[in-house]
């Protein structure tokens, strides 16, 4: 089953439970409809330019593969993308949503803002919003010979 790579760089923020937090991204994103199985778990710091970012490091085992994986890699990094941007909602406004629909255990997920999410194309890691066509092709390449 082909295995897509993502780094989630996460704004520095004391007291947070990185291991709680990575959970709730695997919950998260197992819900899509993409993906078969995923993994996530706290990695050690990276440098971001001039600072260090904590960060997760999320497998993502994708549904179909073979001729359909480029379009359901298409989906997915779609998906990725709204996601990353509803966390970040969230983050910026946990207080607004009612208690019924805080998703269960992932308080941590909506208290930390993503900065970026990195792809590992198989060729280079690239930011999700850097993707290109191209980018897309290669990682089915990669992911086919896996």
């Amino acid at each position: 089953m082909p295995e897509l790579t993502l780094f989630f760089e996460l704004e520095k923020a004391d007291g947070v439970d990185l291991d709680r937090v990575a959970q709730a991204l695997r919950e998260q994103l197992e819900q899509l409809p993409e993906v078969e199985d995923a993994d996530a778990e706290p990695e050690r710091a990276r440098f971001t330019g001039l600072e260090v970012a904590a960060g997760i490091a999320a497998a993502v085992a994708i549904v179909r593969g073979g001729r359909e994986l480029v379009e359901e890699l298409r989906k997915l990094i779609e998906r990725i993308k709204q996601l990353h941007t509803q966390l970040n909602a969230e983050a910026a406004q946990p207080e607004a949503r009612p208690q019924a629909e805080q998703p269960s255990p992932s308080p941590q997920v909506i208290n930390v803002r993503i900065t970026n999410i990195i792809v590992d194309t198989g060729a280079r890691e690239v930011p999700l919003s850097e993707l290109t066509e191209d980018d897309l092709a290669e990682m089915a390449r990669t992911l086919s010979e896996e």
